[in-house]
């Protein structure tokens, strides 16, 4: 195999893993599809990433069958990459990165679930987002919160780490 073809699927997507698991295809049209040649499939099939997804997509399937939020977990995973991309990129507006950087967050279960709050006994996590160029925005600390702990990180350049 060249190292182009492995390079080129290293990074497969969950959607390519959950179609294999569902087995419905030869594995052969499945690959085609997705336009993936015979010698990167022989890679794919040894890759342990790779083989690992398919196995954890065919035991959720086999649990729970082929529900709708499977299939958008699926595209949520292989959404990832792209909504990283916007939540850092210079070309978009302050609150389309904001809402990126917020998307992530949800995805990543760091959001406050209903049924937390006054009987939740865990210190919080708190995102903090400083984006260059945006104007200061005033923010009134939510009650709820204003025991939580928290700590000042060192820019770039400081030494010494504040807290």
């Amino acid at each position: 195999m060249t190292d182009k073809s492995k390079i080129l699927v290293e990074e497969f997507t969950q959607a390519f893993a959950f179609e294999i698991a569902m087995d419905k295809e030869k594995p052969s049209v499945v690959a085609e599809r997705h336009g993936l040649t015979r010698e990167q499939w022989d890679f794919l099939r040894e890759h342990p990433p790779f083989t690992e997804a398919v196995a954890a997509h065919h035991r959720a399937i086999q649990e729970s069958g082929v529900t709708f939020e499977l299939r958008a977990k699926i595209a949520a995973e292989d959404s990832i990459s792209v909504v990283h991309e916007i939540a850092h990129s210079a070309d978009v507006g302050e609150n389309t990165r904001l809402a990126a950087c917020q998307t992530l967050a949800k995805w990543g279960g760091l959001e406050k679930k209903p049924g937390d709050g006054a009987g939740n006994q865990t210190a919080p996590f708190v995102l903090q987002f400083v984006m260059p160029d945006a104007p200061p925005v005033d923010v009134t600390p939510d009650p709820e919160y204003a025991d939580a702990p928290t700590i000042t990180l060192p820019s770039y350049d400081d030494e010494e780490f504040v807290q």
